[in-house]
This record gives C-alpha cells, structure tokens and sequence, in this order.
C-alpha cells in the first residue's frame, strides 16, 4: 500500500504516513485535509471510500514544536514540563525527581539543566518532531 499524497510504501497497520503524516485509514485508502477543512479520500483496488463522518481530523490534538521548545529552553526543561506536554511521561517524570534531588545534591540539578536545554533544542531543530502518540509536531 501507498500514500496518495507522496507515494511512499507505507507500513502494514500504520496510522500516518511517516514520510508527509497523511492519515491512512484501515481500508487502504489515505485521507487528508485541504485548506478549507474538507476531506477528500481516494481509494484502491476498488475499495469504497469511507464516510466523511468516519474520517476524524487527523491532527485534532497536535501540539506545538514552538511551545515544547520554548518550555524546555526557558528554565521549565529542568522539570520535565516539556516532556509531560508532548506525552513523555517517563522522561518527565525522571527529570522531576533528579531536580528534586538535585536541590540537596547539586550535580543532578546541572544534569537535568542540559538534559532540558539540549531536548529543547533539539525540539526546536528537529524537522519532523513527533509527541509521544506518534502525532507530528506544527510549527
């Protein structure tokens, strides 16, 4: 199976497109939105294509690189604020502990001082960043 918008092979159960983040429905037919909000779906081999009803936004819940950036860069990156927006929990998680450690041991608060500004910039940097859900990141 293709995507229809930029033609590479996708993957068996894949949800996007991992080159251009098309959703691809299970049917074997690819959706996308045009500038207005409207989807159009094409279909192959025959296949039927789905309701508009059926075919939610595929990014309703997409956050922002700007805003995960920022929030890692600007002093919130030693708590893992970053992280817990794009769904990180784990790595959020552990850069609030180490914080909280460092505060009595100093050297785990440098740590997680890198670990955020570093993850923010690589957020910042990253073409196609992705949140935890696999859901692509706008600019």
């Amino acid at each position: 199976m293709h995507c229809t918008g930029c033609g590479d092979k996708l993957a068996e159960q894949s949800a996007f497109c991992t080159s251009c983040g098309r959703q691809v429905n299970n049917s074997g037919s690819s959706s996308t939105s045009t500038e207005f909000g409207s989807t159009s779906s094409t279909s192959f081999a025959g296949a039927a294509p789905m309701p508009s009803s059926s075919q939610a936004q595929a990014y309703t819940d997409q956050k922002s690189k700007l805003v995960a950036g920022l929030l890692a860069v600007l002093g919130l990156g030693i708590f893992g604020v970053h992280n817990f927006y794009l769904g990180f929990n784990g790595k959020a998680i552990t850069q609030l502990v180490l914080t909280l450690i460092g505060f009595v041991l100093i050297i785990p608060l440098i740590i997680t001082s890198i670990w955020g500004l570093v993850d923010g910039i690589m957020i910042l940097c990253t073409p196609n960043g992705k949140d935890a859900k696999g859901v692509p990141l706008k600019d």
